[in-house]
């Protein structure tokens, strides 16, 4: 399998909801491993909740980006 770049990965880049869903995801993971043992409940479960938009955004056109 070859992997090759999309011609327009800026504007994915810039406007897909699943990007954006992983970056918060990935965000709040890394507060909530900053954070006391006690705490990183909620930090944890709102990444988990970011990641899986996340997939679930990737599978979804989008009007701004879908040829």
């Amino acid at each position: 399998m070859k992997l090759t770049l999309v011609e327009d990965w800026k504007a994915i880049l810039s406007k897909a909801w699943s990007v954006k869903f992983m970056i918060i995801g990935g965000i709040c993971e890394v507060l909530a491993q900053a954070l006391p043992a006690d705490e990183r409940g909620v930090w944890g479960w709102i990444a988990v909740a970011n990641l899986a938009m996340g997939v679930g955004a990737r599978v979804l056109a989008q009007k701004e980006i879908s040829k």
